[in-house]
């Protein structure tokens, strides 16, 4: 197997549910600004970033793309043209941010206003910073071999497999009779999104390294059975190791999450400078008093939430916020960060209006994507029907 310490491929994307919110700009979103970068550096072979976000040397930067793409083509010398070294070789120096439209519809009551919910998602990804000339940005309902890969994926899961995956049992609670055959079958789904661009990394929360472990051993049994390295078992880059989980602004052990019924308990990337100062005000904190560096997190919770997001916005240690605010009370905290965040958040919010309003500017950055995705996709299908016998009848092909 070749090496992946490169990271020269990457796939994420989000359900759209609308303008996405501090934890997943501070989660998700802007680590996906250091990746695009890293990618299109090294697509271009000009250097690239470690895992670590630590810049290398030329010389090392060099020597890794070179020892990278030996691998590769070994991989694809000894294997041939339906392996995933081949494609890797076509298709390689991509990152693709999918708008997951088809995983909305998992869940019914996410599919309300869904064509709006996305064209919100895509105008904040491109308000934060990702970049349609770096990254392929595309609407994941406009390739149809999603849905294709995902049926093929389907035929090869068993039941006693999904039947172990936490998360249905999670979104489908005591009524799990009721909750749709879509959402059962949801892993196979996101397993034939990964697999169909030949990744070498995807970012992943905590939550959702079961479904990316799921992957890889559906890799491997296509592997197995086509007898050949078809798919590279993609590797994790961990968000919550690299960037911030922010939780609930109203509850410091619950996430911050758009499902929550309390407004107040989340910020949104298009929240007015007044919006975020009245949450900040109104955040829970507790009535331990002034700030201490031996404080711990299981005992004040929702202060280390706010210590959290003030150090992912200054871009420093959390043990540096403490001991900035040491003896310090929560209320000056909160008027600290509530500047840091009208700074940053803002401006975001602003470009995110002005593209919703010029909304020619994401017809063509998901008309642009669509194709791009499309001819990747189509490289890696091209592959799986060959293996599965789906190929076409014809004189030349009997």
């Amino acid at each position: 197997m070749a090496s992946t310490a490169v990271v020269r491929q990457v796939l994420s994307g989000i359900t759209p549910s609308g303008v996405p919110t501090l934890g997943n700009y501070l989660g998700a979103l802007r680590s996906w600004i250091w990746l695009q970068r890293a990618v299109s550096n090294s697509a271009r072979e000009n250097g690239v970033l470690s895992l670590d976000a630590s810049p290398l040397s030329e010389e090392d930067a060099r020597r890794a793309l070179e020892s990278y793409d030996q691998d590769i083509a070994e991989v694809a010398a000894n294997q041939g043209d339906l392996s995933f070294a081949a494609r890797a070789q076509k298709t390689d120096g991509h990152s693709l941010f999918m708008i997951a439209d088809l995983h909305a519809m998992t869940v019914p009551k996410n599919m309300e206003n869904l064509r709006q919910k996305s064209f919100e998602l895509v105008a904040s990804y491109l308000a934060c910073g990702l970049d349609p000339k770096q990254a392929v940005l595309f609407q994941q309902s406009r390739v149809a071999a999603h849905s294709e890969f995902a049926w093929i994926m389907q035929c090869y899961t068993s039941v006693g497999r999904l039947n172990r995956m936490t998360q249905f049992k999670e979104k489908a609670g005591k009524r799990s009779e009721n909750a749709t055959a879509g959402l059962y079958t949801y892993p196979s789904l996101m397993a034939a999104d990964i697999l169909l661009y030949n990744p070498t990394h995807v970012p992943v929360g905590d939550d959702q390294m079961q479904h990316l472990e799921f992957t890889r051993d559906m890799a491997d049994r296509f592997n197995d059975r086509a007898n050949l390295e078809l798919f590279r078992p993609p590797d994790a880059i961990y968000q919550e190791s690299g960037a911030a989980r922010i939780m609930s602004l109203r509850d410091g052990n619950k996430k911050m999450s758009k499902s929550d019924p309390n407004e107040g308990s989340r910020i949104l990337l298009t929240d007015s400078a007044d919006d975020i100062a009245r949450k900040i005000k109104k955040a829970v904190t507790d009535t331990a008093g002034a700030i201490s560096r031996a404080d711990r997190k299981n005992d004040r919770p929702a202060v280390f939430n706010l210590l959290t997001i003030s150090a992912a916005l200054r871009g420093t240690d959390l043990r540096d916020e403490l001991i900035a605010y040491d003896g310090r009370m929560c209320s000056e905290l909160k008027n600290d960060l509530t500047e840091l965040l009208v700074d940053v958040i803002c401006p975001i919010g602003d470009e995110v209006h002005r593209l919703l309003d010029d909304r020619d500017v994401i017809y063509k950055v998901l008309d642009d994507g669509a194709d791009r995705a499309a001819e990747i996709a189509s490289i890696t299908m091209k592959d799986v029907h060959q293996v599965m016998g789906l190929t076409p009848f014809s004189k030349a092909n009997p």
